[in-house]
């Protein structure tokens, strides 16, 4: 593991403190976000809104 994957872990961790395994979420979150850059076309996608919604229902985020 690299020292971004134990920073993004402790982030999850703090921030989701019922989650058993917030390095695996972490990796998921990683991931998701790395994939939208070549899948999202751009601040204009109409998509955006929904997959951002979706997003914080996956990932138990606050949408505030």
């Amino acid at each position: 593991m690299s020292r971004k994957d134990d920073a993004l872990s402790l982030l999850v961790a703090m921030l989701r403190p019922e989650l058993d395994d917030p390095a695996s979420q972490a990796f998921l979150q990683y991931a998701a976000m790395v994939g939208g850059q070549w899948l999202v076309v751009g601040d204009n996608d109409p998509r955006l809104e929904g997959i951002r919604a979706a997003a914080y229902r996956l990932f138990g985020l606050d949408e505030e």
